[in-house]
């Protein structure tokens, strides 16, 4: 978790139960919690709308919940709602989201949740996150990482009285309800802006509102406020991409922008310690963010 992006007012409350957490005995994982390993059901059994929703691996992952494509007739295993799913296989492994339903999971999956009170699902995925660099480099070694339902299992698991666990737990909900929130809102935006790029370029919109008189100078349309009309022509020209703004430029991309491909780097360059110049790799990148 990045600290910079956590507000301030949770940082206190946090290194307050770190210290806690720090203190406390160690249990396992798999002394605590139930891990079912994914199976993938028959693929004659799959559709894109018959059955049981399908989780095979993260691509089907958000950034908070997953959003199923296919489904299932015959499900083998299951994660139910408020499981935490955790990838266990490929380049994408120990990422995490929450069941928002019960789903059948395929081989790239697993569910992990506690047998008793399940209400601090919150604080067992903190314990969990904690500890992810030490179980991922377990995982290497191979060109294609794998975790198995014993490496889970023997994750360390703080053994502290239930009501400081709940307390912790209550701390990082709240902390994800509110990233959660802030993700939403920044979903709007993009959105947004997104819509409002496609009806000026692409549409033409505040042109076409020019011609057709219904905007004037001095007035503002939804999404067309009065201090832009002059960077607006009040007209077309023919291109051969068709109609353009007049006195609008066609121009390749390269004109406007620089492209720096990546290069590979040899692995016994990486390190954990953040020496040198943060690396970005493909895999690293989920909805378009790097992560």
């Amino acid at each position: 978790m990045d600290w910079a992006k956590i507000p301030e007012s949770f940082h206190k409350e946090i290194l307050n139960k770190s210290v806690v957490l720090q203190e406390g005995h160690q249990t396992r994982l798999g002394d605590v919690t139930e891990v079912i390993m994914g199976q993938s059901p028959p693929s004659d059994t799959v559709s894109p709308d018959n059955g049981y929703p399908l989780l095979n691996g993260p691509t089907e992952f958000g950034d908070h919940n997953p959003s199923p494509v296919q489904y299932t007739t015959d499900p083998r295993r299951f994660a139910k709602k408020g499981d935490i799913l955790f990838c266990v296989r490929g380049s994408t492994t120990g990422r995490m989201n929450w069941a928002d339903q019960d789903y059948a999971i395929g081989r790239g999956i697993a569910a992990i949740r506690l047998k008793r009170s399940p209400h601090l699902q919150h604080f067992l995925r903190g314990a969990i996150e904690y500890h992810l660099p030490v179980l991922l480099n377990q995982a290497t070694g191979s060109t294609f990482p794998n975790i198995s339902r014993d490496q889970l299992r023997n994750v360390p698991f703080p053994d502290l009285p239930i009501e400081t666990q709940e307390q912790v737990s209550s701390t990082l909900r709240a902390l994800d309800e509110t990233i959660e929130l802030n993700r939403r809102m920044c979903g709007t935006l993009e959105d947004t802006a997104s819509t409002l790029f496609k009806a000026w370029f692409v549409d033409f919109e505040p042109v076409r509102a020019k011609m057709e008189g219904r905007w004037r100078e001095g007035e503002s349309l939804p999404g067309l406020p009065a201090h832009l009309y002059d960077l607006f022509p009040d007209g077309f020209v023919d291109s051969e991409f068709g109609p353009v703004p007049y006195k609008w430029a066609i121009v390749p991309l390269g004109e406007m922008a620089t492209t720096v491909y990546g290069a590979p780097f040899a692995s016994t360059l990486f390190n954990d310690d953040q020496l040198g110049n943060p690396l970005i790799r493909r895999f690293a990148f989920a909805r378009g963010v790097a992560r």
